[in-house]
């Protein structure tokens, strides 16, 4: 089995005891259920927090949202000019690659037009 380099994540604790997730063991998909009051919204906050310090890239759902706030606040509040979006669409990863027009009219769109 290999060993894992990365620290154990905490996840709770009181004064007898400390609930650790070790990253290697960690699962791709996590359901967290419970009553009301119980902790779930402060546990899916603390997984998602531990996961980010260590690099792992974090998506959550939350059906009442709770999470607002938790993300990075942005630096500009509005919208990019054309200059900005065409310099970010420059430095892409994907520059060039899906540049060809794509047709927007829907299925039904064309049926209607045939």
């Amino acid at each position: 089995m290999a060993e894992s380099f990365l620290p154990a994540l905490l996840i709770a604790k009181n004064a007898l005891t400390t609930c650790e997730l070790l990253p290697g063991l960690a699962n791709r998909h996590g359901l967290i259920t419970g009553a009301t009051g119980t902790g779930k919204t402060v546990t899916l906050q603390t997984l998602a927090g531990n996961f980010s310090k260590i690099g792992v890239p974090v998506f959550m759902a939350h059906v009442k949202s709770d999470l607002t706030g938790l993300s990075q606040p942005g630096s500009q509040i509005d919208p990019i000019t054309p200059e900005q979006r065409q310099s970010l669409l420059q430095a892409s990863l994907v520059a060039g690659v899906y540049e060809k027009t794509v047709d927007r009219k829907s299925a039904y769109e064309n049926c209607m037009n045939a």
